[in-house]
């Protein structure tokens, strides 16, 4: 790579890297902002002093429990960056396919993507058992990421909102804004960063396979097709399954997961190690991404700090037993 070509690439990757930690920041400040004016409210009109505390704890948990202000963050974090990435051209660009589906094709992907499921799952359980050797638990960032919604706010913005402007922001603006620089580049980058936003090591892990499986999806059959899958994943996959599954004794409900997780999980290497096998080659070899590439991507000032800020949030998940 020229100086000036790595000029330019280093530029993009800022203010692609950037314009993620400012929906960060405007998401944070939605929900955190929210909640203090609720508590704020709640201590200027409590007419029980006594009771304040409780007023108060019993508020946070229903705001943990409410998506709206959740909902509030991802509506406006996703006009800023719809302003952000404006001038760039790239609004023409984010529903731009290279291929048709149909039936067969959209069942082979879900079953791949249900398949990362017994990642989650199993990934979980090691980490788990790996850091209480040391004293420490993540349990706190595995039941955040499996619980399932209890208020009506939570259910839209978990199963339905939240999904489409996570594919906006992330197959939309930031895998077309590095599509120049390679399909694969932009699949990988894209997928690492996507992980990275969930401030949570378990669920991160799972949405970088998630992330890499969407974005081939928007890359060759358009970002409509990732966002039908984002919203299939949460819906069906998180908040029906938990629905019904709480019907059940929890052995029960374990062991039914558990089942539903390996049969996905041997349809998706099925898939892709002997029915597709020859597909996934092609696709793997049809272009190489020069190791450089990812070395300078990383290592921006802009993608640096989202990095950190990222990690940073996920260790606080880390908890003493």
């Amino acid at each position: 790579m020229e100086n000036t070509e790595r000029k330019q690439f280093r530029k993009d990757i800022n203010r692609i890297a950037g314009g993620l930690c400012l929906y960060m920041i405007v998401m944070i400040v939605c929900v955190i902002g929210g909640m203090i004016i609720g508590m704020i409210q709640i201590t200027l009109n409590s007419t029980q002093p006594d009771l304040l505390d409780q007023e108060i704890d019993s508020y946070i948990m229903q705001a943990t429990n409410s998506g709206f202000s959740s909902i509030v963050g991802i509506f406006a974090g996703g006009l800023i960056l719809f302003i952000y990435f404006w001038k760039s051209g790239l609004i023409h660009r984010l529903t731009a396919s290279n291929k048709r589906m149909n039936k067969h094709v959209f069942l082979e992907i879900l079953i791949v993507l249900l398949s990362t499921q017994l990642v989650f799952n199993v990934g979980g359980e090691v980490i788990e058992r790996l850091l209480n050797q040391f004293g420490f638990s993540i349990m706190e960032q595995i039941e955040s990421a499996t619980a399932g919604s209890t208020s009506v706010s939570m259910f839209l913005y978990a199963s339905f909102l939240g999904p489409i402007t996570e594919e906006i922001v992330f197959r939309g603006f930031v895998l077309r804004s590095l599509e120049k620089y390679g399909r694969h580049f932009a699949i990988v980058t894209s997928a690492i960063m996507f992980g990275l936003f969930h401030a949570n090591f378990i669920q991160g892990i799972f949405a970088f396979f998630v992330g890499l499986i969407l974005g081939y999806v928007a890359m060759e059959y358009s970002i409509k097709w990732s966002i039908a899958f984002h919203i299939f994943n949460n819906f069906i996959f998180g908040d029906v399954l938990f629905f019904i599954l709480g019907n059940f004794e929890s052995t029960s409900a374990m062991i039914a997961i558990s089942v539903l997780d390996l049969i996905f999980f041997v349809g998706g290497i099925y898939i892709i190690c002997f029915r597709r096998k020859k597909e996934v080659h092609q696709y793997l070899q049809l272009e190489k991404t020069n190791r450089e590439l990812y070395i300078q991507a990383f290592t921006t000032l802009w993608m640096l700090l989202f990095m950190t800020a990222e990690i940073i949030m996920s260790f606080l998940g880390i908890t003493k037993l």
